[in-house]
Order: C-alpha cells, then structure tokens, then sequence
C-alpha cells in the first residue's frame, strides 16, 4: 500500500519505506512522481531494500522507529500460488512482529488483515479457499497479540473494486471486531485510518477495528474513527456475560423464534435497553404490536442509539445495531406506522426492559 506511506507523510511522520530490493528502484520512482506524492513530502522518507526474510535487516530498517505498519498480503493476482498465504500472510508477516518485538524503540505495531479473519464458518471459511489466507491472517493476529507490543489491527472489507474516488460518497464505518459480515472500502480509506491510528498511539493501541465503507455511514474524521473504536474485548468475556441466545443474537447476528419474548407482552411506561451493554434503545411510547411476534418501535430514543448498515445479499435490509457495544438487535423496515413510518424489528433477547418507577429509584437514590 504506497498510498500508505504518502497519507503518513501528510500526517507530518517521518517514514522509513521498507521494500523487497528488487523493487527498490520501481518505488524510489512512485515516490519521486510529483503526481503522485506532493512536492516537499519525500524529504522525510527514506526508501530501504530489505529482504523480508532476514529479521535482522528487518530490525535494522525499524531501528530508532516507534510505530511499524505492516500491510503484506499475498498477492490476489497469483491465485494458483498455493504457499502465497502461508508465505505472506503468515511467515513474513510473523517475522515482522518478532522483528519488533526485538526492536527497543517500537512502541506500537499497525497490522493490516481482512474483514472475516476472527470468523469461522461461512461466508468468512470461502475467502479460505484461496489457500487458507484468513487462517494465516489470523494466526498473525494472534502472535502480535501475543507479543506485548501495544497494537492496532485493522480488518478492511474488500479493497479490489472501490477507487479514491469511494470516499466521495461513502464514509467509513469501524466497527469491534467479530461483528462485520462484508463490506468494501477503499486503499484510500484504509490508509488514513492506519495514518490515523499511527499519529495517535494513546487512543488507537489495543483495538481491533473492523473496516468498511457506506452511503449511510455518518462523515466523521479519521482521528474520531479512531477515538471512538473501542477497546479489544476478548470474546470470552461477552461469553461469560451473556447468555447463549444473548451472545448468539447480539455477537453472531442470529434471529431469535418469533412470538417467544416476554417484551412482546410488556406494556409498562419504560426504557428499553441493551442487554450487551445497557444504552437506551427506545421509549416505551415508540412500541407498538406489529403482529410479527418480535417487540417493534417506531423510532429509537435518539438517533444516536442505534446504528443502520446495509446489508448485502440477494435481498438486502437494513440491520440495526447498538451504536455503543455494536450488537446485533435486529432490523428496520418501511412499514411502520406515523410519525416515521418506520419498523425497528427487535430482537427481544437483545434488550432488557427499565420500568419507569425503578429509574426514578435510581435518580432519587
């Protein structure tokens, strides 16, 4: 990713670019192309040939560097080759963590994945079929996790097909990791974040971000993309926290039987809120019986609440999630009645109930 190196220069950080010596000379010229690195930027890079094999040309070119970024992936134009991903996206990228961790100066390390890498099953166990890519990602993963260097790790969607261009009309989503199921964004994108992330180290190490592109994502910079990602929370600890429908609908984006809530048949003045996380999803005077046997509001309490993604597939929805631990509730439809004509489809076992006598508790107490 070359466009990587250019959005750090932009971001005022000195970059040592390190490359594979035969192509040395291919990236001095990108570099020196007016139109593609603006003039007076390439005085703080320096373009060094390393032979990714060697860990010790590896700590050399990293010497006096507090953040490394490594963004290898094996090559999507050599489909045929069957130790790519091993190769790649696990031995070389492996070496580059172990490089750092033997580097004094490294203080945080920004490993570029794929969207899925954390997922078994499918669709995520299709991209595997390109000779177990994502379980090298995720083997990368976790030995950089495993090495006590303070981290970032991004998971992009699928960057083939987006151009610079995509960030005109969609903005970038991040999301915890596990909770994505597809999405594009672009190179572009993908670069300001890591640059985002390597310029804020504070705000940005020990998190996994999941990283896609959409129309109705709202515009936010990339400094508040990276501010607002939330912390690594290890999938044990949802399990331990929640119960197993809990943790099938709000972390695998599961569906529960309708007609089986109790919230269908709760009719008291309340909140409705997140049984992941406890933020208020929707006012009791916002339910209504949709008869579809899931609880079912008209609007949330803000749109602050909740988040909308588009789903793909043969039939898109639109899914909906908790804006603050980003789990799974359920979905919104245009069949809902006045004011907004709208139906958020819940997930009873998504949700917990407050009645209203017991916040007035709590505020008095």
């Amino acid at each position: 990713m070359d466009v990587l190196h250019r959005e750090l220069l932009l971001d005022g950080v000195e970059v040592t670019a390190a490359v594979r010596p035969g192509s040395l000379s291919k990236a001095n010229t990108l570099f020196a192309d007016k139109a593609f690195m603006p003039e007076g930027l390439s005085s703080k890079l320096e373009v060094v040939g390393v032979d990714p094999e060697s860990e010790f040309e590896l700590s050399k070119a990293m010497d006096k560097s507090q953040s490394v970024v490594c963004a290898l992936g094996a090559s999507e134009s050599e489909p045929f080759n069957v130790k790519g991903p091993y190769q790649v996206d696990g031995k070389l990228s492996q070496k580059l963590v172990l490089a750092a961790k033997e580097t004094p100066s490294v203080k945080h390390f920004v490993l570029v994945t794929a969207l899925g890498t954390g997922k078994f099953g499918w669709p995520a166990s299709a991209l595997n079929l390109f000779w177990g890519i994502l379980s090298w990602k995720r083997k990368t993963e976790k030995a950089l996790i495993d090495s006590g260097i303070p981290y970032t790790i991004l998971r992009p969607g699928g960057m083939e097909k987006p151009g610079d261009d995509f960030e005109q009309t969609h903005n970038v989503r991040v999301a915890s990791k596990d909770t994505l199921f597809g999405g594009v964004v672009s190179r572009l994108q993908v670069a300001k974040l890591a640059a985002a992330a390597v310029v804020a180290p504070d705000s940005s190490t020990n998190k996994v971000m999941e990283v896609v592109a959409e129309d109705l994502a709202p515009k936010k910079t990339y400094t508040e993309l990276v501010d607002n990602a939330r912390d690594d929370q290890p999938d044990e600890t949802w399990k331990n926290k929640l119960s197993p429908d809990q943790y099938y609908v709000l972390r695998m984006g599961g569906t529960e039987p309708s007609f089986t809530s109790p919230l269908n048949k709760e009719k008291r003045e309340g909140v409705f809120v997140c049984a992941g996380c406890g933020q208020e999803l929707y006012d009791s005077s916002t339910k209504y019986n949709s008869g579809t046997g899931w609880p079912s509001f008209f609007a949330p309490v803000s749109e602050e609440a909740v988040r909308v993604v588009r789903e793909g597939g043969l039939f898109p929805r639109r899914e909906v999630r908790c804006s603050n631990c980003d789990g799974h509730l359920g979905h919104v439809f245009p069949d809902g009645p006045k004011p907004t004509g709208l139906r958020y489809c819940m997930n009873g076992v998504a949700m917990g109930f407050e009645p209203k006598e017991d916040m007035a508790e709590k505020e008095t107490a």
